[in-house]
């Protein structure tokens, strides 16, 4: 395809998408490509992902109840995000903890980091700090699987096979010293199944976490992402109070949601 066939094509896909994301999301919503990401554009607000969406403003807000279900962040609030994948949920974050808050945005994908950075600068998002790492058990350089879905179902792998590619890692440790936090008002963690060495590495400074919410993968039936007992015994020797999200038909994941505090 030539240079303008493919200028043109692109141009059309980004007009058909405003379209019907203005018409499913009942407001005026600009979808264009820069070069690499489809950029997502409405008032207020806005979103880059690898692929264009009928319903972003939808993706942005359609997880928040769920994340947000034992504890809402509040103004002045620090938030650790860790997976934030890319940033369906950071506009909503840093408006909850407002100009006096922080929230730090984990995330190890460089696709869905790419966006991360993007949509920072798309919203001047200045309370927002941004890590390029995996979270595990160790200091060095981990192996990510990618999709290309926005980092939905990436999983750390023992090694490069089956097109896993290199990613820094750090521990919680040695990230919350590092960004000299004090006090984590709220730690969402979304890691795909790579909560048990994130939470075994995490001995010092777990303490200073006030509200959690962990998602675990015990029903993707991947032996690797049963990870459930393990945390909610975690959670449970720490002497937190912890629920869980009621089970939704047809949404299986939500009952894998734990909260303590």
């Amino acid at each position: 395809m030539s240079g303008l066939a493919a200028s043109v094509r692109t141009a059309l896909t980004g007009a058909y998408y405003s379209i019907k994301a203005t018409k499913k999301e009942k407001r005026l919503i600009r979808v264009a490509y820069d070069g690499q990401d489809w950029v997502h554009r409405w008032r207020a607000g806005g979103f880059v992902s690898p692929r264009p969406l009928k319903r972003p403003v939808f993706e942005c807000t359609t997880s928040i109840p769920l994340f947000t279900y034992a504890y809402r962040p509040q103004p002045g609030d620090t938030i650790l995000d860790v997976g934030a994948g890319v940033g369906t949920e950071l506009q909503a974050f840093s408006e909850m903890v407002g100009p006096g808050g922080r929230v730090i945005a984990i995330e190890a994908d460089p696709t869905a980091y790419r966006c991360l950075e993007k949509l920072c600068r798309l919203l001047g998002l200045a309370n927002v700090t941004l890590v390029r790492s995996a979270i595990g058990d160790f200091e060095g350089v981990a192996h990510l699987t990618q999709d290309d879905g926005g980092a939905i179902t990436n999983m750390l792998a023992s090694d490069r096979r089956n097109g896993a590619i290199e990613v820094p890692m750090t521990t919680l440790d040695s990230l919350v010293k590092k960004q000299g936090l004090e006090r984590i008002d709220f730690l969402k963690m979304n890691i795909e199944g790579a909560e048990v060495p994130a939470l075994k590495a995490f001995v010092e400074r777990a303490d200073s976490v006030r509200h959690w919410c962990i998602s675990c993968h015990d029903f993707m039936g991947k032996p690797e992402c049963c990870t459930f007992d393990f945390v909610n015994q975690w959670l449970s020797d720490r002497g937190l109070a912890i629920s869980r999200h009621p089970d939704v038909p047809g949404s299986p994941w939500m009952g894998y949601y734990l909260f303590a505090h």
